[in-house]
């Protein structure tokens, strides 16, 4: 399976941000994390929260509550950070708590694209028994602008 593609017996890891559930292609992650501190960044975009040393790699963590409009939130020993490969380019995305993983079926996949102004980072949906799931894409959600202040974030880190 080509990581950027969901096919009928592929998974989704569900996550919660502020009471909202969303996913990501489980083929993507690469693991997920208890919340630790994130070293700031001066003069970081603000779509980078800040860094985390990974086993010796620096790695970026997105400001996720940013991408969705949320206000900021301090790291709680209760988070999660999903450890995410899109490419090349390793990233974190900081959540409230991971939910499940979930198998994709046909009859619960919906490859249309939400309506949303975020649509064209959206994978698709799924229907749950208790609610609709959205699935982002990982590959435009980490656009080319976001590869650039990762790269940023990673060459101030090493500076």
């Amino acid at each position: 399976m080509r990581p950027a593609e969901i096919q009928e017996n592929g998974d989704i890891l569900a996550f919660e941000v502020a009471g909202q559930r969303y996913g990501v292609l489980l083929a993507q992650v690469v693991e997920v994390l208890r919340g630790v501190t994130v070293a700031k960044l001066l003069k970081a975009p603000p779509a980078i929260e800040g860094i985390v040393n990974l086993r010796g790699t620096i790695v970026p963590v997105l400001d996720i509550r940013t991408r969705f409009g949320l206000p900021r939130k301090d790291v709680e020993p209760a988070d999660r950070m999903i450890v995410v490969r899109a490419g090349r380019r390793h990233a974190i995305l900081r959540v409230d708590r991971t939910v499940s993983i979930i198998a994709v079926g046909a009859d619960i996949f919906d490859k249309g694209k939400a309506a949303s102004s975020r649509s064209g980072h959206i994978k698709g949906t799924m229907k749950l028994p208790d609610g609709l799931l959205v699935v982002y894409d990982l590959d435009t959600f980490l656009s080319v602008i976001d590869a650039e202040m990762f790269d940023w974030a990673s060459a101030e880190a090493k500076a």
